[in-house]
């Protein structure tokens, strides 16, 4: 949490003219409606597989060339349960025509922790598109929507919750790592965030290079 995984999964969307889909985002404004999300967000823990699966279905657009998924999976249920099975389902909707998948975890030191929360400290989204930005920009300068009335806070932003989402990540992602690890190898690569954001979109981009 707060890597800067939106950001840089929108300089590769723009850049390779992928589909950036944000989890986080599609289930904060799922939370909206939603009571049970939100409660299950709170805990900062991993939403269930089921949960996850059918909001990124609702958005995928099969159209296009390729996918970003960003900050998903999250856990090896949802890894198993969710992200296994749309990958078979975007090969069989593309015609048995096989996909390549490249997994790249950005990496912030365990010590650094008050360091990355001071990152995300002034973090806003913009409500309509999620488009991630700092409270000195504006959400029409990062993303084009109407007017700066559709940029908020984000609910999972706060101290408390930040904590309890490293909290949550910190109890799921080894056994995530692994199978990711085991299942991808050589796809599968690990990113410095404790540098600045261009250098991390360098390496981000070098690994994507196929």
């Amino acid at each position: 949490p707060g890597s800067g995984k939106g950001t840089q999964a929108g300089v590769v969307s723009r850049s390779l003219g992928l589909q950036h889909i944000a989890v986080g985002h599609l289930l904060r404004v799922s939370a909206r409606s939603d009571g049970d999300i939100g409660v299950q967000l709170e805990s900062g823990r991993p939403l269930p597989a089921a949960c996850v699966d059918a909001r990124i279905r609702e958005v995928l657009d099969l159209t296009r060339d390729g996918w970003i998924f960003d900050g998903y999976p999250r856990s090896l249920e949802q890894y198993e349960q969710s992200f296994l099975p749309l990958l078979r389902y975007i090969n069989d909707a593309s015609g048995g025509c096989l996909i390549r998948v490249k997994i790249v975890y950005l990496e912030f030191p365990a010590d650094g922790l008050l360091d990355l929360y001071k990152r995300i400290a002034t973090r806003y989204e913009c409500c309509v598109c999620g488009t991630p930005f700092s409270y000195k920009g504006g959400c029409k300068e990062q993303c084009g929507c109407a007017d700066l009335s559709t940029f908020a806070f984000r609910m999972d932003d706060d101290y408390g919750m930040f904590c309890k989402r490293i909290q949550g990540f910190n109890e799921t992602f080894a056994g995530l790592a692994r199978a990711l690890k085991v299942d991808f190898q050589e796809d599968y690569h690990v990113v410095s965030a404790d540098q600045g954001v261009m250098a991390v979109s360098g390496d981000v981009m070098q690994c994507l290079h196929f």
